[in-house]
Parts: C-alpha cells; structure tokens; sequence
C-alpha cells in the first residue's frame, strides 16, 4: 500500500452467504490468527436487494462504520456484522443464526457484541474484542508478527450429534473404517450426556483407532462440568471437554493438526489449554473483577502452552 492510501485503509469487508456466515467467518479467522494487524467485517443479509424491504443496506453501513470505528480507536478486530438496526458486531468464533426470517437472526450467547447497533452505538466498542483480546500473551521469546496458516482440503474430524433412536453399531463402524480422521467431535445433550450405548462404541472405536474423542456443549456458554453419570462416565472412558462451539471446535483441530500433525497430546493441550482468537466460553476463562474489568484467570497449570494466542510451534511450522 502507498503512504497515502495507509492513512485511510481500515479493513477489508468480505461479503458472505448468511446460513454460513458463523462457520466461514470462523474458519477465516482462525486461519488469520490472533496477531492480525487488520481488521475483517464479514456481512450477510436476510433478505435481498430485490425485496421492497431489505437489511442489504443497512448491514453494509453497519460494517463500514464499525471499520471506522475499530480505525478511530487504533483498534483491530475480526467481526461479523447482522441485524439491521437492531444488530450490531459479533464476534465471529461465537455467532449462530437463529432465524431464517427475522432481520435480527443472530446471536453470540457466550460473548457481548462489539458493537451494538440497537442503542445507535452509544454503548461504545467493547475493549476485550479489540486488540487486546486477540493478541498473544507477552512471553520470553515469543514473536509477534502476523502468521496467518491457509487451510485447505477438509477437517480430520469426525462430527457425531447423537439422536435418540440411533443404533450405536453405526457410530462404531463410522469410526473404525475412517483412516483419515485424528478426532470424533461428540456433540452431546445439553448437560454433556450421551446414551451409554453410544458413549460405549464411540470410546471403543476411538481408542481401538488411536482417535481423541471430544465432548460439546451444543448450548453455547453450557457446562461440560456436570456432575450426572452419563457426563462423568463420558470424561472418565478418555473424552476431552471442550469449551467452545462444535463449528470452532471443528476448525481449531483443522488448525492444529496443520501444525502438530499427529501428535495427539499437543492437539488436546492446545484445544483444551488455548485461547487461540477469543472462542473459549469466557465464564470458563474469564474472571470479572471488582472494577468490572475481565482480566484472564490465574494460570495454576504447569503447562508452557500460553492461555491465549498462539503457541511458539505456530511460528515455527511457518518457517519450516
């Protein structure tokens, strides 16, 4: 870029298919990283430019004033930008469509939005999306400079969502004849349970497999720290609890495979133990001071994988 057109350049707008919007401006962000030193508005619409009454508009000024925003206040982020006036900015590792009529369809239940429209803005940018919230922790050696990782092909994972009903020979045999997957994503029920029939042939068939095995919440900011047998019999036959949504979950094990391939114990700590953009449910990572400020827990852990941003292998596997 020129001197010139530096001095104006505020991000990029990425025009998105609305019923993927949640998963695509995802996966984009994920691939960009945390050190990203510019900012992304991914926008859809409910309705076409074709209808007499449309959010086309309104959602792309939405977007280009965020832009702006995050521009005036030195601030960089990745976002998504639904709602009309009623919508606003959401961070994208947490936003899921909820309606496929209204024109305020989305929601990021697990995070505030960055900026919120319904009130003309007049709550301000939340800082913790800004800057602040995606860059690395300072730590000896670490280095800072933007390492995006282009993902291509499809996710080593394999996506269960149980029903009731479902013979669990079928989950089994899903498993065992897949060579190219490293991990069964298991969406469970709402309180991170899941019959025994099926919890048996996953962990069976993911253990004879060599195949890590991780449990969801389907609700986002639910628990998976329930105390009921089914949710304990499920962390004790070796499934790993994530707390992030299942399309997060998915694109983060695409990431670090590119990265740790098939080392199995660095994918689990990086999916369990990182903060990579933002997409852990921050009721887990989060803690509320008495000012108000959310500042990050207390690591307690004995682990050199950072809380937040990227590990120093992401660097290191760009160099390679």
């Amino acid at each position: 870029m020129s001197d010139q057109l530096k001095e104006c350049f505020a991000g990029f707008a990425i025009p998105h298919g609305t019923d993927t919007l949640g998963g695509g401006s995802n996966s984009t962000s994920m691939m960009l990283g945390p050190n990203c030193p510019f900012s992304v508005g991914f926008v859809g619409a409910q309705k076409t430019t074709q209808h007499l009454y449309s959010d086309v508009g309104t959602n792309i000024r939405g977007l280009f004033d965020t832009l702006h925003t995050l521009k005036r206040q030195k601030k960089v982020a990745r976002f998504v930008y639904m709602g009309g006036t009623e919508g606003g900015a959401f961070h994208p590792a947490g936003v899921i469509k909820i309606d496929d009529r209204h024109a305020n369809a989305f929601r990021t239940p697990i995070h505030e939005r960055l900026i919120n429209a319904s009130d003309f803005g007049l709550g301000g940018m939340i800082d913790r999306f800004g800057r602040r919230y995606m860059e690395t922790l300072d730590r000896e050696g670490a280095q800072k400079a933007f390492q995006p990782i282009i993902l291509r092909g499809y996710a080593p994972v394999i996506d269960l969502t149980p029903k009731l009903g479902t013979n669990p020979a079928l989950y089994y045999q899903q498993i065992s004849t897949n060579e190219s997957a490293i991990a069964v994503l298991l969406t469970t029920f709402g309180s991170y349970t899941v019959n025994p029939k099926v919890r048996k042939a996953i962990t069976l068939a993911a253990q004879a497999k060599g195949k890590i095995v991780l449990g969801a919440n389907p609700f986002p900011g639910g628990s998976t720290n329930h105390n009921y047998g089914p949710a304990k019999e499920l962390r004790e036959n070796g499934a790993y609890a994530v707390g992030t949504l299942p399309d997060a979950t998915m694109i983060k094990v695409f990431l670090a495979h590119s990265v740790f391939g098939n080392n199995l114990p660095l994918l689990v700590q990086f999916l369990i133990e990182n903060n990579f953009i933002g997409e852990q449910n921050p009721g887990e990572w989060m803690l509320n001071s008495e000012d108000g400020v959310v500042t990050p827990e207390l690591d307690t852990s004995v682990s050199s994988m950072p809380r937040f941003g990227a590990p120093d292998a992401f660097f290191q596997k760009v160099k390679a």
